[in-house]
């Protein structure tokens, strides 16, 4: 049985997050760090409301928008975000325009194999990032959100495929 192309997105998509220098994993649907949890490290949720989504005649062509929510967890102790957590912010932005150019410098280049997560994806787009100081002596480490999209096309009858 084949995964569906938002999984298969997903997994591309944590190669890239998983390739930053002191990042200790990239995790799906966890919404806290624990004690456990090696830092820095990054987790992935998919928005509790469904994104948009466009249907054709055949009602089995699907163009979807889904929303996620990035959460990282840095080193960052202080009272007040220090360097440390906007590093980890600029190396993510990095993969993120990676993903919509195809490279690293800037220029677009749809042949290469990290341009829209290998075809995976048909468009992606993410929000201001928010980063914050540790959060009412709960946790003490800084973290940072960052809202994206990604969107998809595919046939409902082979949703492991993209169009």
């Amino acid at each position: 049985m084949s995964a569906h192309i938002r999984y298969e997105a997903m997994v591309r998509l944590k190669a890239l997050l998983d390739a930053i220098p002191n990042n200790n994993g990239t995790l799906f649907g966890v919404t806290t760090a624990g004690d456990d949890d090696a830092i820095p490290c990054i987790s992935i949720v998919e928005a509790i409301r469904p994104g948009e989504t466009q249907l054709t005649s055949s009602q089995a062509t699907r163009k979807d928008s889904v929303d996620y929510l990035l959460t990282a967890w840095t080193t960052s102790t202080v009272d007040v975000v220090d360097r440390t957590a906007y590093e980890f912010l600029t190396e993510i932005e990095k993969v993120f325009a990676k993903i919509i150019t195809g490279r690293n410098d800037g220029f677009s280049n749809s042949s290469e194999p990290d341009y829209l997560l290998g075809g995976t994806i048909t468009s992606f787009k993410w929000a201001a990032p928010i980063v914050h100081p540790p959060a009412d002596r709960v946790k003490s480490l800084a973290y940072m959100y960052i809202p994206f999209t990604m969107a998809f096309a595919y046939n409902a009858n082979n949703p492991d495929k993209e169009l």
